[in-house]
């Protein structure tokens, strides 16, 4: 029994090697699906983008050591399978918890215009032994506790008295009769302009 290799020569055509027409013959594709089995352009698509670990480690979002480390691993024992990170939170353990959360907000509720020495205070008080710093309470209060914090401005009284208010308003009447409008008219003051018209420059 002989080899032949048979395969279409791009004209809708079966042939053999020497370019003979072969037999027709039925093929269920729907049993054997050769294109999910081997695909050589998806094999150079998934496989060889020719990329550093550095570059692979940017694209999947992943530390750029990590990348690194899992080539080496991958170098060492290929057979071996990288698992996926289970989603469980690495590194040390937070100090705060729901109890911390829920005194956290407590507090803030009942004083809204406390700082954050004031809450660490709270908190060294309600849980004996205790101890954090304010960037780690700061933190724990704008990501688990989603408060918020804003700068106060703080005025004089005077500021705002109405005998301050009367007068700016009859300042802001004495100037607009003076056909002073600063919407339309404005002077440019300090500006020495040494340009005439027979100069030719700006």
């Amino acid at each position: 029994m002989s080899v032949r290799f048979i395969y279409e020569n791009g004209k809708g055509e079966v042939v053999d090697e020497s370019g003979n027409e072969h037999f027709n013959m039925d093929i269920d594709t729907e049993a054997y699906p050769i294109d999910y089995i081997t695909n050589f352009d998806e094999h150079l698509d998934f496989y060889e983008k020719a990329m550093t670990p550095g570059q692979a480690a940017k694209q999947l979002g992943v530390n750029r050591r990590t990348a690194y480390n899992w080539v080496k691993k991958d170098q060492e024992n290929p057979s071996d399978i990288l698992e996926p990170n289970n989603g469980k939170k690495v590194g040390r353990p937070s100090i705060l918890n729901e109890e911390h959360k829920r005194h956290l907000v407590s507090f803030y509720d009942d004083n809204a215009s406390a700082v954050v020495d004031q809450a660490m205070d709270s908190l060294t008080s309600e849980f004996t032994g205790l101890k954090i710093g304010k960037t780690s309470v700061y933190n724990f209060m704008t990501r688990e506790c989603n408060l918020t914090f804003k700068k106060a401005h703080m005025h004089s009284i005077q500021r705002n008295s109405p005998d301050n208010i009367e007068r700016r308003y009859e300042w802001v009447l004495n100037w607009s009769k003076n056909d002073n409008d600063f919407g339309c008219n404005f002077a440019v003051w300090g500006c020495e302009c040494s340009a005439t018209a027979t100069d030719n420059t700006i």
